[in-house]
């Protein structure tokens, strides 16, 4: 009759802390902006050879991202590039000021 016991009582008591403890968060849901709320975005230089934003990352590596939408090439003068952390996005020919 114990083992009975102590069998249901486990049940109920795991069942209660299922219901009671939140289920944890994940860190994908994590969002990457600065205490002012505003989006963090690391400045780098575009290399037309590769099509790629050469950049700092947030521990001091170097990182490299490749050029989504706008080229680099030769042609365009301004290399500058960013690599937008919150939405995982990397924008050549753009400055940080750039929506």
């Amino acid at each position: 009759m114990r083992p009975v016991i102590f069998t249901l009582l486990g049940v109920v008591f795991s069942g209660t802390l299922g219901a009671v403890i939140p289920e944890p968060t994940s860190p994908n849901h994590l969002e990457a902006k600065s205490k002012h709320g505003v989006l963090i975005k690391y400045p780098g230089k575009c290399y037309p050879d590769t099509n790629q934003c050469h950049y700092d990352s947030p521990n001091g590596v170097p990182a490299i991202c490749k050029c989504q939408f706008k080229m680099c090439t030769n042609q365009i003068e301004d290399k500058r590039c960013y690599y937008d952390s919150y939405n995982r996005t990397c924008k050549c020919h753009a400055t940080l000021d750039d929506k």
